[in-house]
């Protein structure tokens, strides 16, 4: 798929799937409120609320497009974002 579109003349970056590293990012956010959906991400809040491990510890990957969407964005965007970040000193 990447070829194709660069054959088409876009420019293409492969995606970075680093799942843990992509959960705990969005993990984090969630905590700190720094990331939140609107209701009407029904999708996107089903898998949340459904992302489940097994008893070997081992992600079940099952029904979750929105939440590769995300991981996608996490480790792309807002981790890049992340090591920008300084927060405000607040006196």
């Amino acid at each position: 798929m990447i070829a194709e579109l660069e054959h088409e003349g876009l420019d293409v970056i492969k995606a970075n799937n680093e799942i843990e590293n992509g959960i705990m990012r969005i993990k984090n956010l969630l905590g700190q409120n720094r990331l939140t959906f609107d209701p009407d991400c029904i999708e996107t809040i089903t898998e949340i609320e459904n992302y489940i491990y097994d008893d070997k510890g081992v992600l079940i990957k099952k029904d979750d497009h929105c939440m590769d969407a995300l991981r996608y964005v996490a480790n792309e965007v807002i981790s890049q974002e992340m090591e920008t970040y300084k927060p405000a000193l607040v006196i």
